[in-house]
């Protein structure tokens, strides 16, 4: 998972591939084993798929800085979450996906990585092009790019039952400020606009905003309980 704030941004990315048919061999690598296969792979000139498995994490890994690379594991983690390697681009890139320890299911699509350091890390500068990640029941839960360390563009969080929640993108990285836009959970617009964590954690919301009925919120103060109460169910979804 990976969480920058203040924007929600959980987990990783995925391919539909059939991974649920790995091995037991497979399953038993170790992490130090799948970075040598991995650099065996990059010989080639094109893309492979052998699809080791090359970390296991901790539930809550990646959700913090404090937890970007301790909750890694080389052994499976019950109600944890594992990476495979779908192999490497001619660029020298490494193609994984993470998915759910216990249902096997995606966590992620596939994503990039351009450092073999990366492999069981959660830092973002690791990381290149589109992200997606997704909830146990298999709704789409974040979209967002990363690009040299930094994202870029739109970044998306879903409900659990895969509708709109959240939509955030940086404008002035030195001031802090955001375009946003909020739902609420029966798809009725909670706000949209600019919000600024300059000068303030709870952000300075300069938007439309509505309460659940429709009716118009000026005031600062709750359109900041708004964008909270949202973010808590987001944050509890995970």
């Amino acid at each position: 998972m990976i969480r920058l704030k203040p924007i929600l941004i959980t987990g990783l990315f995925s391919f539909t591939l059939a991974a649920t048919a790995l091995s037991h061999a497979d399953a038993s690598l170790t992490a130090t084993a799948a970075l040598k296969q991995a650099k065996t792979v990059a010989s080639t000139k094109e893309t492979t798929t052998t699809q080791p498995i090359i970390a296991y994490f901790e539930k809550d890994a990646g959700t913090s800085s404090e937890h970007e690379n301790s909750l890694y594991s080389a052994t499976p983690v019950a109600d944890g979450y594992y990476r495979i390697l779908h192999g490497r681009d001619k660029n020298g890139r490494f193609l994984v996906q993470d998915f759910y320890q216990e249902r096997k299911k995606k966590q992620t699509d596939p994503f990039w990585i351009v450092d073999e350091e990366g492999l069981n890390s959660f830092e973002i500068h690791y990381v290149d092009g589109e992200v997606r990640n997704y909830f146990k029941n298999g709704k789409l839960s974040t979209i967002n790019v990363v690009k040299d360390g930094e994202f870029k563009g739109t970044t998306v969080s879903n409900y659990l039952t895969g509708k709109h929640a959240t939509e955030f993108e940086l404008i002035d990285p030195e001031k802090y400020i955001y375009t946003v836009k909020y739902w609420y959970d029966d798809g009725k617009p909670a706000m949209d606009g600019q919000v600024s964590y300059e000068d303030s954690q709870e952000g300075d919301y300069t938007v439309k905003a509505w309460d659940r009925q429709g009716n118009t919120v000026t005031d600062q103060a709750e359109i900041q309980k708004i964008a909270a109460d949202i973010s808590k169910i987001l944050e509890e979804a995970e």
